[in-house]
């Protein structure tokens, strides 16, 4: 007796969060570290915020030098055969330059160096086929379709946002604490945790 065959039409395709959520890492380890270099420019407050609220001119200009700096880092990335400290701060030197000299200010709130600890992780991760934490980075960013254009070695396209309009994407946990007494967070600390950049403008400089 044969099995049932599924009707193809009652089969609907993947939309872009599930077909990230299934793609095999282990064939695309390059491009694996450059899937969650776009990720930690995407999670990063201060580039969020400069580009939105036009620091470089228009948010269009901002996002281009957001992909100038990705290329940048791309670049110095794949290249890299130094040890990870060394690679932090080219990093890091990066970051500060780029956000000078595109954005006109200068960053004091550790976000550069957390952003260099994370991508040298990452790559040694991904270096080892540990891809749980760049599973965790795609699984929260706000435009699945770029991610796996990059993870595919494809252009990206216009449409930032999943077929799906993210109805497959995991609930945020919140974890209630009994008789936990509310904490007043301070003003210059996001909801997520980064703290919001105290910078000072190129022209203030002494």
């Amino acid at each position: 007796m044969t099995a049932p065959r599924s009707d193809p039409i009652d089969q609907q395709p993947l939309c872009t969060c599930q077909k990230l959520k299934s793609f095999s890492w282990d064939d695309h380890r390059d491009q694996a570290v450059m899937v969650g270099l776009r990720c930690a420019l995407d999670d990063w407050d201060i580039l969020r915020t400069a580009i939105q609220d036009g620091w470089a001119g228009s948010q269009r200009i901002g996002e281009m030098h957001r992909d100038e700096l990705y290329g940048a880092l791309s670049t110095l990335i794949n290249g890299a055969k130094n040890a990870d400290q060394e690679l932090e701060d080219e990093i890091i030197d990066i970051l500060d330059i780029f956000m000078s000299s595109k954005f006109n200010c200068d960053l004091e709130d550790g976000s550069m160096e957390f952003i260099a600890r994370l991508l040298s992780q990452l790559r040694a991760d991904c270096a080892k086929n540990d891809f749980s934490g760049l599973q965790i980075m795609v699984e929260r960013n706000p435009s699945p379709p770029a991610l796996l254009a990059l993870a595919l070695g494809e252009p990206i396209q216009s449409s930032p946002k999943c077929e799906c309009v993210e109805p497959c994407k995991p609930a945020p946990i919140v974890k209630k604490v009994a008789a936990a007494p509310e904490i007043e967070r301070p003003s210059d600390v996001d909801a997520d945790g980064w703290q919001t950049v105290s910078y000072k403008s190129k022209s203030k400089r002494k």
